[in-house]
């Protein structure tokens, strides 16, 4: 078993937003994580944390998007599987 297949699946994963080749999704008012995007055609996936950080990694599979909305913990999984996945980031300029 991978670890996407390993995190714990919420019983209704969370709704999402869907435009052309973009996703994203709310994550609630717990944790440090406001929502998160994905773009498919990049492979970029868009991170807005609480604290007013965005960041932005590069070549993500949307498996870990889909683990990431359909988690018990949005903030576990994203530890788990993109910070310990080794995928290059970059911070964006708060607007």
């Amino acid at each position: 078993m991978n670890t996407v297949d390993a995190i714990v699946k919420r019983d209704d994963p969370r709704a999402e937003q869907i435009v052309g080749d973009t996703r994203r999704f709310d994550c609630g008012k717990a944790g440090n994580i406001a929502s998160v995007g994905y773009a498919a055609s990049t492979a970029m996936l868009l991170v807005t944390f609480r604290g007013g950080g965005r960041y932005v990694y590069s070549d993500v599979p949307m498996a870990v998007y889909e683990a990431l909305r359909q988690a018990k913990s949005v903030g576990s999984a994203f530890a788990t599987l993109v910070r310990q996945g080794g995928y290059e980031f970059r911070k964006l300029d708060d607007d």
